[in-house]
């Protein structure tokens, strides 16, 4: 497995990834997010990182460049990075690479010197849920935005 930063080479993966998961009954993307702006921000800011297994691209996320949660006051420090947009191929699901990519994300973040991790999650994607519990983040809130609820989780690196 490598996980590295994303290149402008590998946007059509990293499309075709969103696009396989959309539809999906834990997932509430649609054709309207993740759109092109965020997308083509992520990869020019160096803070898209992708999943590669057999040299194939099957997971992507994104550190968010700028906090997007900090309007809610539930955050246990300041000292924070967020991640978003945390997808696996659809049929790479249950292989636990989801784990493994956000594993390397959190180690990414804690070398820029950051204390917590923060995101949301909606509360009808059990699997990420799962994911992000096995990985020791703890409930600290919900949310209502974007028409949908939320769970807020955050890390302590």
């Amino acid at each position: 497995m490598i996980f590295r930063i994303a290149t402008i080479n590998d946007i059509n993966d990293i499309r075709s990834i969103y696009a396989s998961v959309i539809g999906d009954k834990y997932c509430v993307w649609n054709d309207e997010y993740p759109d092109e702006e965020g997308l083509n921000n992520d990869i020019n800011t160096d803070n898209l990182y992708v999943l590669e297994v057999n040299n194939e691209i099957v997971g992507t996320i994104s550190i968010v460049e700028e906090n997007e949660l900090d309007e809610y006051s539930v955050w246990s420090d300041d000292n924070a990075k967020e991640i978003a947009r945390v997808a696996i191929k659809k049929k790479y699901h249950g292989y636990g690479y989801a784990k493994y990519l956000v594993g390397y994300a959190l180690e990414q973040i804690q070398k820029r010197g950051y204390s917590y991790v923060r995101l949301s999650v909606t509360d009808i994607n059990i699997p990420a849920q799962k994911t992000y519990l096995r990985l020791k983040f703890n409930k600290v809130g919900e949310a209502d935005m974007y028409g949908h609820h939320y769970l807020l989780l955050e890390k302590k690196l």
